[in-house]
């Protein structure tokens, strides 16, 4: 019996899935990967990437390390308008981001993946 591509793309997304294979949506991706590129100078963006030394805080002259993203991610757990906020306005040393609306999306979905809390 013929059953069509359909059905083997089926059947393979349910082997897939019940394997617990399932790969992170592409948008997950490609925030990961801008993630990488705008902040990983000083935030741990993945977890096989080494803690950022601290940075200086010129207002109080003290090195403060910036938190990775899975803490980032554990804090504002489903609060994407308030991680939002902070990312485009965020709190002194980190200066402010200019991300592009997609770019943001992007990367907010990423760092909510972090999130295993919720």
């Amino acid at each position: 019996m013929n059953h069509g591509p359909i059905a083997i793309v089926a059947l393979a997304a349910a082997v897939l899935f019940s394997s617990g294979a399932a790969a992170a949506p592409p948008v997950a991706l490609r925030g990961r990967t801008l993630a990488i590129q705008a902040c990983s100078a000083c935030h741990q963006v993945t977890e096989t990437q080494s803690p950022s030394a601290p940075v200086l805080n010129p207002d109080t002259l003290e090195h403060v390390p910036a938190p990775s993203f899975a803490d980032i991610a554990h804090k504002y757990g489903r609060n994407t308008k308030a991680l939002r906020a902070f990312i485009r306005a965020p709190a002194h040393p980190m200066r402010e981001q200019q991300f592009l609306p997609h770019d943001l999306d992007a990367i907010v979905v990423y760092i909510r993946s972090l999130d295993t809390g919720h």
